[in-house]
């Protein structure tokens, strides 16, 4: 695992995320995936920028490398996923703006 830079082991932040900001840092990585907003608001800080799981998601209909058919399952079950938190009005409005222009 990279050595974690300075500040972020006095953070919120579990191990996994706190790796993922140092290896990020350490290959002058942009974007970088993460949902949880802690981690997210402590990437920014940090200069890196940040994308998210439904971005991830947006980009491969964006690219023709999934469907729409495909897109609104696939966003709707993060929503109800207990394992991870994503709002789902946030869900509902992008799936909306992104069909309406795609």
């Amino acid at each position: 695992m990279p050595k974690s830079p300075s500040g972020l082991r006095e953070g919120h932040l579990d191990q996994g995320k706190v790796d993922t900001l140092a290896l990020a840092e350490r290959l002058h990585s942009r974007p970088v995936l993460m949902d949880e907003t802690v981690g997210r608001q402590t990437a920014r800080d940090r200069g890196l920028g940040v994308r998210g799981s439904l971005a991830v998601l947006v980009v491969a209909y964006q690219r023709g490398l999934i469907q729409a058919y495909q897109l609104r399952p696939c966003s709707e079950e993060m929503a109800r996923r207990h394992d991870i938190w994503i709002n789902p009005a946030l869900v509902e409005r992008l799936l909306t703006e992104v069909l309406e222009d795609g």
